[in-house]
């Protein structure tokens, strides 16, 4: 007998504002990795994103919205920063985080990396719960990540370029922190040579993945340094507060070793 084909019935109207976006790139392979709570976890900040892709619901609000606890949502949180699937800011101790959707050519694929991290307790993700399970699944990764290697394939040329994107995504956040902390901490905008700045950044960062130091320093890291040099340079002046003059020998070696917790990394890296 011969299916009737006059069921009527409406499909869902794309243009509708009930709707949200969410990168393929996540559902289909980080999923595998970081669990099914990371995704609802993203999920939410995606439901809640503006047009900026910016948002703010509280840890509360995401917990209610899934159903899982505070703990889970904010061990979800964490590991999605790590992965630099989001950024997130702290605004206050009164108002909600901040949290920012990176664009997925900045989100972490240096597998190797982040399992040598993981498994030497450098990073923040203990309050994670499928950390054990994320563990797993990276080392199956980079087990057939380095048999394809070995057939020739060209993955490291490709992670080259992913690192290169994050190392750019970072000179821009340090460069925007540098403008605001001089605005708050001296009262003046610095002046900023956009192309120069971001180069003396970016190579900084660079050379010293490199092995140009004693450890690799990130954006973050820059961040410190900024702080550094703002507190304890008062006798500088308008023109002599820029990026050159912060990431320079003189600053780096004075802060890395008043730094209280740089001076402790930096006693645990000769160590090993």
């Amino acid at each position: 007998m011969e299916t009737s084909m006059s069921e009527n019935f409406e499909v869902r109207d794309l243009r509708a504002k009930e709707r949200f976006f969410m990168d393929d790139a996540f559902f289909n392979g980080y999923v595998k990795i970081l669990g099914t709570n990371a995704l609802g976890v993203y999920c939410s900040l995606c439901r809640h994103a503006d047009k900026q892709q910016k948002c703010f619901p509280s840890e509360d609000k995401i917990a209610e919205e899934l159903s899982i606890s505070n703990p889970t949502v904010i061990g979800c949180i964490n590991v999605l920063e790590y992965f630099r699937i989001i950024k997130k800011k702290r605004v206050g101790k009164q108002c909600t985080n901040r949290y920012y959707l990176m664009d997925k050519k900045y989100w972490r694929k240096d597998w190797e990396v982040i399992l040598t991290e993981l498994n030497s307790g450098e990073d923040n993700l203990n309050n994670f719960r499928n950390k054990p399970s994320l563990l797993q699944k990276l080392t199956q990764l980079t087990s057939k990540r380095k048999e394809t290697q070995e057939k020739g394939n060209t993955i490291e040329r490709n992670d080259n370029s992913i690192s290169e994107n994050i190392n750019n995504a970072e000179a821009e956040d340090a460069l925007e922190y540098f403008s605001l902390a001089t605005k708050r901490v001296k009262g003046f905008r610095p002046k900023i040579e956009r192309k120069r700045d971001l180069g003396y950044i970016t190579k900084f960062m660079e050379d010293s993945a490199k092995g140009a130091s004693y450890r690799a320093f990130y954006g973050e890291d820059i961040k410190r340094m900024i702080d550094f040099f703002l507190a304890h340079n008062e006798e500088f002046k308008e023109s002599y507060i820029s990026i050159p003059n912060i990431i320079c020998e003189d600053v780096f070696h004075s802060w890395q070793a008043k730094d209280g917790n740089e001076v402790i990394r930096r006693l645990e890296t000769s160590k090993d």
